[in-house]
């Protein structure tokens, strides 16, 4: 009731636009305008820093070792051209806050001495013939060279399938420990050499590629999703007007509420923890009021899926630990629901067990190991359900077996929905009692791991005459149909779009034969 009451004062939003206000409160202390604008297409900011900065590099004689790492780079034995190298600084933009952040880890060298030493010493590696093996300093150029060298000589020592050799058994055991410790030594520096290539790559991304996205984004008034929240945890952790930061926030909050926090990154957690650092250590205006603060966290770690947004699931299961450390378990409470209102027995019992084989890990398993806590029917029906695992013939690969499978899954809703035979669903009561009735099309729901599958799906269900509505398939704008006046109108609007042009004619409008387009575009 007190909420209801004081509903108005609840502050929803996404941890996005939390940051967001507090960046453009205090955009003065991070230099920023207070009217700063979300950069709402960062790829294609990205995409234009990236391409001038490459011409920059290329036109500039002042430049010059930017563009000879860039050229080093792109003519590497392991790279094919500037294309393979722009695919890697997307996927360094894609990771911009850790790269900003982080530093680059070189590969181990002690190891890499050891075992110099010990090749430099055995009379065997005379075999080798050539002084570019051991280089008196490994340079990056000096190992790249060394690992041609061995490469060459690669069959004293490797098999074909490029593992040691080993000797029969009238050979000495030297020569076989000799063909190990080459093999060791071929493979650290070539771990050498690709870090030595990564650390290069990674310098002239940040300070060059990225610097300029950085920069123009800032000329532009604008930030980035990502800078929400990196710029707000500086604000919290490092700015020298971090207590007012802080008081800002405490002012109006005396309870924190954080949804789906299975999903929660390292970064997000670490704005969570400073914002609550000081309740719960007890301290601060809160406690000087008599005013006991709490945080509230809901997840399952089960349902973590957003790994490719840095989400970790071992930020749900160890942040848990860290407050209980902190609070101690007098002011921590941990509740596992385990209470299931959506489904009958046998989905619940299926769940139980399939899950709780596959998730199986020992108690010391790494905290990202997904745990599995069983279920237990909650909902008032005494029916068991039903679980189907329907199998068909298996094809030759995946795509033989997709439109089997659409079949079989559009028959199988034509059964369930026979008049004839009907299946039986239930609808809540308002007494939460359940009130069993035929099922119909509305009832279900098909889901698919991948949307190459949706064509196969809706192509049975037209054969079968089932009526659907596709939600999150490959769209509006990827229809045929659709595509084609798409082309329609670019042929119109530029005459010289000849790929706009091919494809209306091609097209069912005109469906010109492709020797007839051969042989007037000939003219």
């Amino acid at each position: 009731h007190e909420l209801r009451r004081n509903a108005l004062r609840l502050r929803i939003s996404t941890i996005h636009a939390f940051c967001l206000a507090l960046v453009r409160r205090f955009a003065p202390n991070l230099g920023l305008d207070p009217r700063v604008e979300v950069l709402t297409s960062a790829e294609e900011l990205w995409s234009s820093a990236k391409y001038d900065t490459l011409m920059a590099i290329a036109g500039s004689s002042a430049d010059r070792e930017a563009l000879e790492l860039l050229l080093e780079l792109v003519t590497t034995r392991d790279r094919i051209g500037w294309p393979a190298l722009s695919g890697r600084f997307d996927k360094f933009f894609a990771k911009r806050v850790n790269i900003a952040r982080g530093k680059v880890r070189l590969a181990d060298r002690d190891e890499l001495a050891r075992v110099v030493r010990q090749l430099r010493a055995d009379p065997l590696s005379t075999r080798l013939d050539n002084p570019a093996v051991f280089p008196a300093e490994f340079t990056p150029t000096a190992v790249r060279t060394a690992v041609k060298a061995l490469e060459e000589r690669r069959d004293l020592f490797l098999t074909k399938g490029g593992t040691p050799l080993k000797p029969t058994a009238k050979a000495r055991a030297a020569e076989r420990e000799w063909n190990e410790l080459c093999f060791r030594y071929f493979i650290l520096l070539r771990q050498d050499a690709a870090a030595a290539e990564f650390a290069r790559s990674f310098q002239l991304f940040r300070n060059r590629f990225l610097d300029t996205y950085t920069r123009r984004k800032r000329e532009a008034g604008q930030v980035d999703y990502d800078d929400m929240e990196s710029l707000a945890l500086d604000l919290l952790r490092q700015d020298p007007d971090w207590q007012n930061v802080l008081r800002a926030f405490d002012e109006h909050t005396d309870h924190l509420l954080v949804d789906e926090f299975q999903d929660t990154s390292f970064l997000q957690w670490g704005i969570i923890d400073k914002l609550t650092e000081e309740w719960r250590a007890g301290a601060g205006a809160k406690t000087d009021l008599g005013i006991e603060p709490t945080i509230f966290i809901v997840g399952d770690d089960k349902q973590s899926i957003f790994g490719f947004r840095d989400a970790r699931v071992e930020v749900f299961t160890g942040v848990a630990d860290v407050l209980e450390k902190g609070l101690g378990p007098d002011r921590l409470e941990r509740l596992t629901l385990e209470e299931n209102y959506r489904s009958l027995d046998a989905i619940i019992n299926f769940n139980n067990v399939f899950f709780s084989r596959l998730m199986a890990c020992e108690p010391d398993a790494p905290a990202w190991r997904t745990r599995y806590a069983p279920f237990r029917r909650a909902r008032n029906n005494e029916e068991p359900g039903r679980v189907e695992i329907i199998i068909t013939p298996a094809g030759k690969n995946v795509e033989e077996r997709r439109p089997a499978d659409a079949r079989a899954v559009a028959r199988r809703i034509r059964m369930l929905t026979d008049p004839a035979a009907p299946f039986t669903v239930y609808d809540r009561n308002p007494d939460d009692t359940e009130t069993g009735r035929p099922c119909t099309l509305g009832d279900i729901g098909i889901v698919v791991r991948h949307r190459k599958t949706i064509p196969f799906i809706e192509e049975a269900l037209r054969d079968c005459g089932v009526p659907f509505i596709v939600a999150g398939g490959t769209g509006f704008y990827k229809e045929p149909e659709v595509r084609y006046a798409i082309a329609l109108l670019a042929a119109l609007v530029d005459p010289a779009d000849d790929l706009a042009r091919y494809a209306t004619l091609r097209g069912p409008v005109f469906n010109i034969p492709e020797a007839d387009l051969l042989h007037g575009w000939q003219k």
